[in-house]
Formats: C-alpha cells, structure tokens, sequence
C-alpha cells in the first residue's frame, strides 16, 4: 500500500501538480536550486534554458488537469441527461433487469435517439464507464463524498493517459480460481473453440447470421454452440420478457454488418416501459430455470417462455397501468430522502416494486400454462411429488415401480 501511494501514476501527478503546477505559487517562488532538482528528476536538460523548460514543465501539468476537469465537465451534463451509461448499476440483480429492458453498457446516445458503443476505444473506455458508475452513485453518497470522488475521476484521467494494463487479461484466470463453474465453463469453451481452425472466424460468421442472444446452459456444449454459426442457430432465441421482440435483434442489414466488424456498435432506443424499469431501478426478473415445485426447464422450454410473457403482452399492460400512476415516483422518492435523515429503500417505497412484482410472476404463470410442453412438465412434477412420498414412507417397492414406468 506505501508503494502504490508514493509510486502509482495518480499519486505522482497529484504530488507533482500540488508542487510543481500549483497555479497559487508562481515561478518566482521556486528556488534555483528546487528548480534544479525538478528538472533533473525527469532528465530535463539544465542549461541557460532551463526556466523556459520549468515554464513548460508547470503549463504541461496544468494542461493535463484541464484535461481532466473538462471531460468531467463534459461528460457530466451527459449523464444527467440520460445520455451516457457505465458498466451498470452496482446491484446485480437490479443491473440484470435493466439489461433485459434493453440496458446497453457503455454506451451513448445521439442525438438519433438510438445508442452508440464507446467501448474499444482503449483506457478511455474504461475511464469514461467509471465516471458515469460514480455519476450514478450519487444518491448513495454524501455531497462531500460525491466531489471528492469526482474530482478523483478527473486527476485519474490527467494522470493516466497510457494505454490499457496487461494485467486486464487475467481476469478468467481469477473467475476460475475463484471457484465459479461458469467462468470455467466459458474458458474452457472459448479454448476448446480456439483448437479448430478460423475459431474467430467462426465467431464473426455466428454473429453476422444470428446476432440475437441465445437461451443457453453454462456449459461446453452449449458454450461452443454459441459461437459456431451453424450449432448456434439450433439454440433457443431469448425474447425480452417486456416487449416480446428479440433481444439484439439488428434493424436491418447494414445494421447486422455494423455491429459485427465494427468496434461503435450501435443498439435502438429503449421503450418507455423499460425506461420506467430502469429509472425505478427495478431488481427482480422472471425465473426460468425452474418451474417452482421442482421441475427444471431446458433451454429451449426457457425460450419459449421468454416468448410467451412478451407475445401475451400481459405484463407490458399492468406495467402501463402502474406506469400511469405513478409517473412522479422518481421525484416523489428524491423529495422525501431529501426531506428526512433516515435512509428510505426505493424498494419499499410507495409499494411500487411489490406491483411490478405480482404484475412479473402474473405474467410467468400465464405463460406457463401456454407452454407447449406443459403436460409433460406436469407429468414430471407429480412424478417427483410420488419420489418424495415414497421416500418419506421409506417404501423402497414403491419407488422402484414407480421408475420403471417412467423410463
């Protein structure tokens, strides 16, 4: 830690701005001799010209601080405008839902209405996500807090305009020795994908033909099929559980080719409901992996189900309704945390969330009951309710009868 204080890019421009650039002590009040000790430890040459290049030195600094303190300035009407997004809310499966309303990370939006990628553009990318995390953070933090951390953003930019660390890449190692199967489940794909031939050409080639997302298993198989063209195409498309269209899905071709080989990739705007899910920063999504009393679902039943909430169009009318009346949540809720000093959950409050949620499990149960495999996911379930009497009974016959039928 005493290294990374005295050593890191930030902590060294902090240090060298509030001594060398600091605008409140001019030229004049260094020494010749400070002079001299600046210069040399940056292998500035000292000769006659040596205040001109302390000069440059100080405006340099400074420059690189204006920097930064203008990309905030810029991009913080951006976001407060609803214009710039971040990585995502800080609460997964908050973060989760507003992906599914058609969230797009790190992303802007033009002055089309339609959302344009600022990713690959090296640590810039990751700066200008930061920034708006923190942005977003600020009903979570203390005045105090909040421009202190902002002001941080800004010295990060001015201090570190290099390119991205090496250190990025270990990121799959760390997911697999933390013990999460899917992260090595999806190394392992990606490797076992890369042993054959044109493994990124491939990639390319699933994406152009069906650049939707799939419903699919954290496992290899399912791994590998999402990136090979034609093994993808068998996989389940996922549907938004709120607008029914396919999650993804480009407008047109030049759209499809867009996203696929350029590094801008460009997304639609989202829809007032999602909008509405997003602003209430809504947490809960539908579950699908299982029907609830014990029945897992395959991908592809998933799917469909994903399908059928967004054709029945159920949820999509309740949440219209709730959406009517309470168009002034947003500014109801900042009224009252601003007008009281006990910290109130936006979960909570109005019961708004508890009637998006009745609305969502509403709206999965229909969907259900549609299923085209709805028989035989009965079937299963009071096969496994009979498993479970068997066993209570410790009836050892009656079990085994009752799995020889279902074979």
């Amino acid at each position: 830690m005493r290294c990374t204080d005295t050593h890191s890019p930030f902590s060294v421009f902090v240090r060298d701005y509030n001594q060398i650039a600091n605008p409140l002590k001019p030229t004049s009040a260094f020494t010749e001799q400070e002079i001299d000790q600046i210069l040399k430890a940056r292998d500035i040459p000292i000769d006659e010209h040596k205040y001109a290049r302390f000069d440059t030195l100080r405006a340099e600094i400074r420059g690189r601080k204006a920097i930064g303190t203008l990309a905030m300035l810029a991009a913080g009407p951006m976001f407060l405008a609803g214009n710039l997004r971040g990585n995502g809310h800080f609460d997964k499966e908050t973060d989760r839902v507003a992906k599914e309303a058609n969230y797009k990370p790190r992303t802007y939006k033009g002055l089309d209405g339609n959302w344009y990628s600022y990713d690959n553009l090296g640590a810039i990318s990751d700066w200008l996500a930061v920034t708006a995390d923190v942005m977003g953070t600020f009903g979570s933090l203390d005045e105090a807090d909040f421009e202190m951390q902002m002001n941080r953003m800004g010295f990060l930019l001015s201090a570190h305009m290099t390119s991205k660390s090496f250190m990025s890449g270990l990121e799959p190692l760390f997911d697999i020795m933390s013990g999460n199967p899917a992260a090595g489940q999806r190394w392992a794909a990606s490797f076992g994908s890369g042993l054959v031939p044109l493994s990124g050409f491939r990639n390319e080639v699933a994406r152009l033909l069906h650049p939707e997302l799939r419903v699919v298993e954290q496992d290899i198989y399912h791994l590998i099929a999402n990136r090979n063209p034609m093994a993808k195409n068998d996989l389940g498309i996922q549907y938004s559980w709120i607008t029914g269209k396919k999650v993804n899905e480009p407008a047109n071709l030049f759209h499809r080719f867009w996203n696929t080989y350029s590094p801008w990739k460009t997304y639609g705007g989202t829809t007032k409901a999602e909008q509405f899910l997003i602003d209430v920063e809504f947490d809960a999504r539908p579950t699908m992996q299982t029907n609830g009393k014990g029945v897992d679902y395959t991908p592809k039943q998933r799917a469909e189900l994903y399908r059928l909430m967004g054709e029945d169009a159920y949820f999509a009318g309740e949440l219209e309704r709730i959406m009517k009346n309470n168009t002034q949540f947003v500014q109801r809720y900042n009224t009252a945390r601003a007008s009281t000093s006990t910290r109130l959950d936006h979960r909570k409050w109005d019961s708004l969330h508890a009637q998006i949620r009745m609305a969502l499990r509403e709206a999965k149960e229909r969907a259900e009951l549609m299923l085209t495999d709805r028989d035989q996911i009965f079937a299963q379930y009071q096969m496994n309710e009979m498993k479970d009497i068997y066993q209570e009974q410790g009836d050892i016959e009656g079990l085994n009868n009752l799995m020889l039928k279902n074979k």
